[in-house]
């Protein structure tokens, strides 16, 4: 499974903890990475943070 797998409408550092399997600090690494290279568009902060894809994948 991958991000934009289990995105339906924007994704939280627990969703990826929860449906990834991956440790939060590794979660919020790839998070952060997929904002960096605006994969995703960040929104919120705090426990309120969310993550929406940027362009639909497959899409340059």
């Amino acid at each position: 499974m991958t991000v934009p797998d289990f995105l339906n409408g924007y994704a939280t550092t627990a969703m990826c903890v929860q449906k990834l399997g991956f440790s939060r600090d590794t979660a919020w690494r790839l998070l952060s990475r997929l904002t960096k290279e605006e994969v995703l568009k960040k929104t919120g902060s705090g426990r309120g943070t969310r993550y929406y894809l940027t362009k639909a994948p497959g899409q340059a």
